[in-house]
Parts: structure tokens; sequence; C-alpha cells
């Protein structure tokens, strides 16, 4: 019986000697997803399709060129504090624009050569639009406001 006790106490002190030295585990961190440049030409020759729009639109200048995974363009055009965020990917249909709320108002329609989804609420108004193969998202940061047509007409100049 004294050996048994002697075990088991061997035992205990083992497993808190080897647990008191166990590592602790640091989790894997993901690295950014994006990748920025400094010029349009830059971005745009990293995803391998055109924007269709230029760097300027309206009073809004267009101030940061990112791609993701190769294969989605993200340009920010800021005006003042107001900032519009624009992608574009391959691929019709897709919602590009990060925004993953409840919208109080959503709307779809054909729009010339195009199709146009708005979602709006009372901060923010997203614009889905499927066109030549493409999906592009505009996000803008409050209700629709005039100002913001500018972008959707360039989209759709001829």
């Amino acid at each position: 019986m004294n050996t048994i006790k002697m075990i088991v106490v061997l035992c205990l002190m083992l497993s808190l000697l080897f647990g008191c030295g166990k590592k602790e585990e640091v989790p894997m961190q993901m690295g950014n997803p994006w990748q920025e440049y400094s010029s349009l030409a830059e971005a745009v020759d990293a995803v391998g399709f055109e924007l269709d729009l230029p760097e300027e639109i309206g009073s809004y200048e267009a101030t940061t060129f990112r791609v993701m995974g190769g294969v989605l363009l993200e340009v920010t055009y800021q005006k003042g504090d107001t900032q519009v965020v624009v992608r574009k990917q391959a691929g019709e249909g897709e919602d590009l624009s990060g925004v993953y709320e409840t919208f109080r108002d959503v709307e779809s329609f054909d729009y010339f050569d195009g199709v146009i989804t708005q979602k709006r609420r009372r901060d923010c108004h997203v614009m889905l639009i499927d066109k030549g193969g493409y999906s592009h998202s505009f996000y803008f940061p409050t209700e629709w406001v005039e100002e913001y047509t500018v972008f959707i007409d360039v989209m759709f100049e001829e």
C-alpha cells in the first residue's frame, strides 16, 4: 500500500513540475490583406483592371489606393472631412461595401447598361453597381445628398 501511495504522490509531483513549465500558446496573427499603393495607376497595374473613375470627381480627390488579394481595388476619395470609399472587383452581384448592417431601405433598378442597388440608413448610404462584368460599391458616409450624384454620373458616361 505504501508503494501505491508513493507512486500517486510521485505522479502528482511530476504533473505539477511539468505543468508549471508549460509554455503559453501565442495566438497566430493574420497579416494585413491590403496592399497600399501611392497612385491609382500602380493599384490598377496590381489588380489588372481599370477603376473607370478619374482621380478627381467633382470636388473629391482620390487619396488612398489599395488592393486586397490581387482582386479587389479600393480607392478613397476625400473632400474636407468627408470620405467616399469606392471598390471594384470582377464578377457581378457582389456586395463589396464591407458594411454588414441592417438598412432601413433597399431597392434595385436597371440603369442604362447596369444594375444599381441602393441601401439607405440615416447615417450612411451604400450604392452597389453591377456593370460590364464587374461589381462596384460606393460607401457614402451620410444619407444621400445631391453632390454624390457626380460619382454615379461618371460611372455611366459614354
